[in-house]
């Protein structure tokens, strides 16, 4: 039920003309693709699963805090 509560959340981000253009990126410790690909489906920009890899960690910060293209 948490997940769909988080996901139904970002929709609701990406449908509000004043948070659509926040960058998300989902972190959890379930890696199972249906939810990777339901939280990019809802707007998130990339799902990350636990235990954090440092590098793509690292990569994908950098990425998110760029300024935007």
């Amino acid at each position: 039920a948490a997940k769909k509560v988080l996901h139904e959340y970002l929709l609701a981000l990406r449908t509000d003309p004043a948070t659509a253009a926040l960058r998300v990126v989902m972190l959890s410790g379930d890696a199972r693709p249906e939810d990777a690909a339901r939280a990019r489906a809802a707007g998130a920009l990339d799902y990350w699963t636990k235990p954090l890899d440092m590098e793509r960690f690292v990569a994908g910060m950098r990425q998110l805090l760029a300024p935007a293209a």
